[in-house]
């Protein structure tokens, strides 16, 4: 998966009451670094960083295959997205959204005030794109997930592809 995913308003809405106290979600794309809102139980939201840090930089994504040997002592969240997105060979944006559902639910990993999102080999939607993407969960398998399952349903996205001008001069 790229370095980006997307919150928009409905998706800020949907957590609202997730969080113990009022907090103003931001919308729009969610990039390294930043804080973002992850659910570390089936009804707590909590503001962490995107990125484990490590010497050198940032873990932002951590592959399902290794999760049990490289990343034993992290827990397990949720982080809510509206969409992903990924450049293609052009350097176009490609964006992935839900095919039924406005939230996507991405398995992530957090170790004390900062998370990773989970990727697992592309399905047929994003693999002409990238090789790579989150790990999607279903809305009804988000406490399945958190408490430790790996035996989950596919959930179908669908994609768009965004083309953007880019002037270089």
């Amino acid at each position: 998966m790229c370095s980006r995913y997307g919150i928009d308003q409905y998706t800020a809405n949907w957590l609202r009451p997730y969080f113990r106290h009022e907090e103003e979600q931001a919308v729009g794309d969610v990039r390294p670094g930043n804080p973002a809102p992850v659910l570390i139980s089936g009804s707590l939201a909590v503001t962490l960083t995107w990125g484990l840090p490590r010497k050198g930089g940032l873990i932002i994504n951590a592959r399902s295959e290794t999760l049990a040997e490289k990343f034993t002592a992290c827990r397990r969240c949720i982080v809510p997205a509206r969409y992903f997105y990924e450049w293609d060979a052009h350097k176009q944006r490609v964006t992935f959204h839900g095919a039924r559902e406005k939230t996507l639910f991405l398995a992530g990993i957090r170790r004390n005030d900062a998370f990773a999102i989970v990727t697992e080999p592309a399905d047929d939607v994003v693999r002409p794109v990238h090789d790579r993407m989150p790990m999607r969960i279903a809305g009804t398998e988000i406490q399945k997930w958190l408490d430790g399952g790996m035996d989950l349903s596919p959930v179908p996205l669908v994609k768009e592809q965004d083309i953007e001008e880019i002037s270089l001069w």
